[in-house]
Formats: structure tokens, sequence, C-alpha cells
């Protein structure tokens, strides 16, 4: 077979799994399927905080994400939280901005990010596996719904673990974060609408911006929690990770 017939069924090929990957997201509803995890509403409140943030902050401003992230929370917790610490805020800041200016330095996600955060060892180890299947996703290989089940299955066998609840608590909101934060930049970056070239890149674009956000999301749970505990951990979680998601958008985009 010669360069250009090889060449035409590469593209064959890419189109016909982009169209199954499009009827999968689009027929099977994983946000619903993660209803399983007890932070579910983790997932659901950061995608509002995405929302909040992408009007609100225009330009590549680290602290002005974590601050209106942060503002965000308190406005719409339903009068549970009152304000949140100074001291937790700036916390959250400084860990967010080492982590996305590597990430605007070298134009890149990678797994080693995790390294970076002051996090058990565990939930590094934990996180590798959702890190790897996002960044390594392969469109003309890899089965969407196949992934999917197998993070409804990570869920279920984090929740029944035997590990603490330091451990678990951001571990489960890491994941409804990436299940949500998928569901979000599949639909703003309107994956489906472009051509394959143009397609392949957005794809590339969605999937660091997702990863960014699990790696926030991360840190930003384990921090609020060594302060109010799993209810510490949610703030955290949605504000860092939704933070950290904004900014990565503008970022990769």
């Amino acid at each position: 077979m010669d360069t250009l017939e090889q060449t035409n069924l590469t593209i064959e090929n890419y189109k016909n799994a982009i169209s199954t990957l499009d009827k999968q997201i689009e027929t099977y509803d994983f946000l619903i399927l993660g209803k399983n995890n007890p932070y579910y509403f983790a997932g659901e409140m950061h995608n509002k905080c995405l929302d909040y943030l992408i009007k609100k902050v225009k330009t590549f401003n680290i602290k002005q994400f974590i601050y209106s992230a942060a503002e965000f929370y308190v406005s719409n917790d339903n009068g549970f939280i009152k304000k949140l610490d100074e001291s937790f805020i700036e916390k959250m800041y400084i860990q967010s901005e080492s982590l996305l200016l590597e990430m605007k330095n070298t134009n890149v996600v990678k797994i080693e990010l995790l390294n970076d955060l002051k996090i058990n060892p565990i939930i590094k180890a934990e996180l590798i596996w959702i890190l790897d299947t996002i960044l390594n996703f392969n469109v003309t290989k890899d089965s969407f719904i196949d992934k999917i089940e197998h993070l409804n299955e990570w869920e279920y066998r984090i929740t029944n673990s035997k590990y603490e609840q330091n451990i678990v608590v951001p571990l489960l909101i890491s994941s409804a974060v990436a299940r949500h934060s998928l569901y979000y930049w599949y639909n703003d970056f309107e994956l489906s609408t472009y051509t394959n070239i143009a397609r392949k890149k957005n794809c590339l674009k969605a999937t660091f911006t997702v990863a960014a956000d699990v790696i926030g999301a991360a840190g930003g749970a384990v921090a609020g929690f060594t302060v109010g505990g799993p209810v510490g951990a949610v703030v955290g979680g949605v504000v860092t990770g939704g933070a950290m998601s904004g900014a990565a958008n503008l970022i990769f985009r």
C-alpha cells in the first residue's frame, strides 16, 4: 500500500473514531452514573464555578481566579459558609500559582506535576490512573464508555476501601471534578463541530485543561481537609479546581 493510501486510511479511521466518540458522549450519561460518588455534588458546583470564572476573569491572573472562585463558593453555598479564611485562600493561591506557571512555561500538563503537590503518596498513586486515562486517551483505539466504566469501578473501590477519610474524600472529590470537567470542556470546545485537524488540536487542549483541573482539585481538597474536614475538602476542591481549570483554559486555548 502506498503512502497516499495509508494516509487516506488513517484519516478514514480517525473520522470513524471521532463519530463513535461523539455518539458515546451524547448517548451515554456518564454524569448520572457518577451519582454513586457521595461527592458528586462537588463536580456540579465546580462546573457552575467555571461558568462564573469564564465570564468574570478574562486575563491570566492566577490570584484573581482563586479569589473569584472563593467569592463564587461563598455566594452559592446557601449560607452554609459565610466566609473563607484569608490564609486558606492564600494557601490555595500559592499552590495554584506554581503549578500553573509550570504549565504555562512548558505548554503541557504532565502526570509528574503531582509531585509538586504536598499530598499523601497514596492519593498520588491513586490519581495517576485518572490522569493517565485523561492524558493518554487514544480516540482511535480506546473506548470512551470503557474508560468511564473503569472510573465508576474506581470510585466504588475507593468508597469501599479501608483508606482513612483524609484520603478517600479528596480522591472522590477529584474524580467528581474529573467527570464534570470532561463533560464541561468537551462541550465548551465544541469538539464535534471541528474539522479533523482542528478537532485533534482542540482535543489536546481540552485534555490538558481537564488534567489541570483534576490536579488542582486534588491539591485543594487535601489542603481543605486539613482545616475543615470533608466540608473544607469540598471547598478547596471546587475553588482550586475551578481556578486551575479556568486559568489553564487561557493557557491552552
